[in-house]
């Protein structure tokens, strides 16, 4: 893409990224893909901010030449150091001689660890602003939104918020920079919430500490560093990732999550029951195979969900290992207060439910009676499964 104007004198010059499969060597992107949202104002002093990664340094000063010469550069804004916002650095720098880095303390006591910049650096606190000329910047530290140095942008004069991670998205640009104008705006609301879940997840409370300021500066653009550009509406972001937030820090909506894999079919037959009794309820539910799903798509639906049913044969006394790490994934992003039961199969000895109290206890989560089969699913066996579910479901009922 050419670069974007978001107004006269500020640009997107960013990167569609099409091609990488893996997003933080994770998280599944393909086929929607991911964008590094790299923006350029001109102003009597110039400022980048975000040179995105190392890999599209060539595409990206390409487009920053298109618009001026690159060494008039003057400041380089470092909203965040990890590598797909800040990998660029070392070659814009060269690029720009006379340019300098601009980020807080803990901006700079980790990026030293990575680059070599001198004394071409400017510390900023929280509320400091830099005037370019007609344009102002205002930085707002927010630390752990997602890493401990993270801040964002704020051009005052025109009142456009560089918000870094926060309120981001996958999807590459389709032929628009603008949500206002995607065609499939319901595509990109759902990669952002895959995205929030990825990497935003563990972080509700700084993100919730977000909201608030965003909404005390009422901003009329917000610019993320992946994703589209907010403009028209642009608070139903801001208020999308309030509610994400408080649907993962809280119980979640009624309804439930299954997550399950099977050794030889068994298990997943008991599905069967399971989904009809979760029918007969009327709750909103999904259902995943481990083995089959991406754990991205599973978070999203873990977050949304008050109630999650586990499903696997006995292994070793214990769960599937696909299970097994899809409730640790659950722990490690901090998906508290959820309500659990067990269902599965045996043939010659069940599920050893005290070995499963480190994975119990690390979740935190309330868990109910388990459904164990031995053998074979039986029609009797599917309709106790359905029951079971079916109980389970109403317990979510407030």
């Amino acid at each position: 893409m050419q670069p974007v104007a978001l107004t006269d004198k500020i640009h997107w010059v960013g990167l569609n990224d099409r091609i990488t499969p893996i997003f933080e060597g994770t998280w599944p992107i393909k086929p929607h893909g991911v964008t590094y949202n790299v923006y350029l104002i001109q102003d009597d002093k110039n400022a980048l901010i975000d040179p995105g990664p190392a890999s599209g340094s060539p595409e990206i000063l390409a487009r920053v030449a298109s618009l001026m010469p690159v060494e008039n550069l003057d400041y380089l804004i470092i909203n965040h150091i990890e590598p797909d916002h800040a990998g660029a650095i070392a070659a814009v720098m060269q690029a720009a001689p006379k340019a300098v880095l601009v980020g807080n303390a803990k901006t700079f006591d980790l990026l030293r660890n990575y680059y070599d910049f001198g004394e071409r650096f400017m510390v900023v606190k929280n509320d400091d602003e830099l005037s370019l000329g007609k344009h102002n910047l205002k930085f707002m530290v927010i630390p752990f939104l997602h890493w401990p140095e993270t801040m964002m942008t704020y051009e005052t004069s025109e009142k456009i918020l560089f918000s870094c991670d926060n309120y981001g998205g996958y999807g590459v640009l389709k032929g628009t920079l603008f949500a206002d104008e995607a065609p499939d705006r319901w595509l990109y609301m759902s990669e952002s919430m895959r995205y929030f879940t990825t990497v935003m997840l563990p972080f509700t409370k700084p993100v919730l500490k977000a909201v608030e300021k965003v909404l005390e500066i009422n901003p009329a653009v917000i610019a993320p560093s992946h994703g589209l550009v907010w403009r028209d509406g642009v608070i139903s972001i801001v208020e999308q990732y309030r509610h994400w937030a408080e649907m993962a820090a809280g119980e979640g909506e009624p309804g439930v999550t299954v997550l399950y894999a099977s050794m030889y079919g068994n298990t997943t037959r008991l599905v069967d029951g399971i989904a009809a009794g979760l029918f007969r309820s009327g709750l909103p539910f999904e259902i995943f195979d481990c083995e089959a799903t991406d754990a991205s798509y599973i978070l999203n639906s873990l977050m949304r969900y008050q109630g999650v049913l586990i499903g696997s044969p006995a292994f070793e006394g214990s769960l599937m290992p696909q299970v097994n790490y899809m409730l640790n994934m659950a722990a490690q992003k901090k998906l508290l207060n959820r309500k659990g039961a067990f269902f599965g199969g045996y043939t010659w000895g069940g599920i050893n439910l005290e070995r499963l109290g480190n994975v119990k206890t690390m979740l935190g989560w309330e868990f109910d009676p388990s459904f164990n089969m031995q053998g074979v699913t039986t029609l009797d066996v599917l309709k106790g499964v359905e029951e079971f579910a079916y109980n389970f479901a109403l317990t979510l009922v407030k």
